[in-house]
């Protein structure tokens, strides 16, 4: 996830923004702000494999392999290599990740 991470910051994203929301929210003026968080996992075997195959798509669609790159976050080698780790990782009856979501509602002041 590391280099995830820094392919965000690379393009301007913010991996942590979840955590942000609601102080964002109030900030922006906004009323009745409410965050919350949801888990999303991928547990069962054709979970682990849809979200392998979601990552695989990602790392290897041109302009993020560009922008690897030429950040230096990983080259066309590193990238091989984590496909390679991701077929491994769906065959095991192990496999298991999961993905924390920051949310927030507000309602825009009358």
């Amino acid at each position: 996830l590391d280099a995830f991470e820094q392919l965000l910051l690379a393009n301007s994203g913010h991996p942590d923004k979840g955590s942000e929301l609601k102080v964002d929210f109030i900030a922006a003026g906004l009323d009745d702000v409410v965050a919350s968080a949801s888990l999303e996992q991928f547990a069962a075997p054709d979970d682990v494999k849809w979200f392998a195959s979601f990552a695989k798509a990602f790392i290897n669609t041109p302009s993020c392999g560009e922008a690897m790159d030429a950040t230096g976050i990983a080259d066309a080698t590193r990238r091989e290599s984590w496909n390679t780790k991701l077929d491994e990782w769906t065959s095991d009856p192990a496999a298991y990740f999961a993905m924390a979501w920051g949310e927030a509602v507000g309602r825009v002041a009358a």
